[in-house]
């Protein structure tokens, strides 16, 4: 290279920098670094529970209340009023010298039912028909015209249920007393002939069943047998082995009453 170019080379270099420091010194300093994020922290583990001391000997809990126990209240027995209407069929009565022809009537009745134990009714109660009675075979009544009876029923007993839902089916058996009440007998000949009441000891057997319609009203559908007891004789022995009772007698007529009813409970 000339000298006199080299020496410009220098002088463009000595020019230029001054400019290029203050270029420096004006530039921006770099960014500071940043500090590393935290390191990653593993979730809590399950700690298992703190241990305790044993009680001390002889060291009884506290006593615990009893347990509260829900009173009930007690089941209120029931009372049932009870109307019956229905047919009565009945058998002939047997004498000696002929019978009496005994008509199928209508029967009528009224109980009085208490609750004495689940489904279980004490009851009293009143049978009432009319039938009518023609006399068949008895010379001495032929031509006569047919009479009524009235028969009433007057018993005590109960009755003993299985109940389903609504339905409660039962059976029952009463006990108690008969009065048959003949009107007065026509003869052929024109003459009227009186008879007197007569009552009889008398038992019922019987099964149905109830339809609940409300808690206060229901239904009712009763079937039963009524007989009459005739005692024709009695004694009383004594021996050396003992002593007892002897009594004879028979039923003189079957009544079968089917009824429907109507029971209200107040």
């Amino acid at each position: 290279m000339k000298p006199r170019a080299a020496f410009s080379a220098f002088a463009l270099a000595v020019a230029l920098s001054p400019s290029l420091a203050d270029a420096q010194a004006s530039a921006p300093p770099p960014p500071a670094a940043q500090p590393p994020p935290p390191a990653y922290a593993p979730p809590p583990q399950y700690a298992p529970p703190p241990q305790y001391a044993p009680p001390p000997p002889g060291y009884a809990p506290p006593p615990q209340p009893p347990p509260v126990v829900a009173q009930t209240a007690p089941r209120k027995k029931t009372l049932e009023l009870t109307g019956f209407a229905g047919w009565q069929v009945n058998s002939d009565v047997y004498l000696s010298t002929g019978k009496l022809e005994v008509d199928d009537a209508q029967a009528w009745g009224l109980a009085i039912s208490s609750e004495v134990a689940p489904n279980s009714f004490a009851e009293l109660r009143w049978t009432y028909a009319d039938p009518k009675v023609r006399a068949a075979g008895i010379s001495q009544l032929n031509g006569s015209e047919p009479f009524h009876v009235q028969t009433h029923y007057f018993q005590i007993g109960g009755t003993r249920g299985m109940r389903r839902d609504r339905v409660t089916i039962f059976g029952g058996a009463t006990l108690g007393a008969s009065l048959f009440a003949p009107e007065s007998l026509k003869l052929a000949n024109g003459q009227t002939v009186s008879f007197g009441d007569t009552w009889l000891f008398a038992f019922t057997l019987g099964a149905g069943f109830k339809i609940d319609l409300t808690p206060k009203l229901g239904l009712r559908f009763d079937a039963n047998v009524a007989a009459p007891v005739k005692f024709t004789s009695g004694g009383i022995w004594v021996g050396g082995g003992g002593a007892g009772l002897t009594v004879s007698g028979g039923v003189p007529i079957w009544q079968w009453n089917f009824l429907g009813a109507l029971v209200f409970s107040p």
